[in-house]
């Protein structure tokens, strides 16, 4: 007796296999697909959200300069050539103005 006897698989069996096996790498494609397609909308969400953070953040710091210049202007067109060589009646008038120190010009 021939013990090494072959066993062939059935068309079926080999129909079977060969159509899991597409549909196994069918399934993993778009896997990984998907996934790719995910990571680069997320950086791309995440780098738009930066971007507009940025952008607030930069338009509120932006508005505070301008408050402080037209405030320091305010004051600085109240300073006469006259005044500006006594040095005594500048800082009478800066003192007098409060504004300065709700901006954040303290000493």
């Amino acid at each position: 007796m021939n013990s090494t006897i072959k066993r062939s698989w059935s068309l079926k069996s080999k129909l079977t296999m060969f159509t899991s096996v597409i549909f196994l790498i069918g399934i993993w494609s778009l896997a990984l697909y998907s996934s790719q397609v995910l990571h680069r909308e997320m950086l791309q969400l995440a780098s738009e959200q930066q971007f507009s953070t940025a952008s607030i953040i930069a338009a509120d710091i932006n508005n505070e300069l301008k408050t402080r210049f037209r405030s320091l202007e305010q004051i600085a067109s109240e300073i006469g050539p006259a005044m500006m060589a006594n040095s005594a009646s500048v800082q009478t008038l800066l003192e007098k103005r409060p504004i300065l120190l709700s901006i954040g010009f303290e000493n």
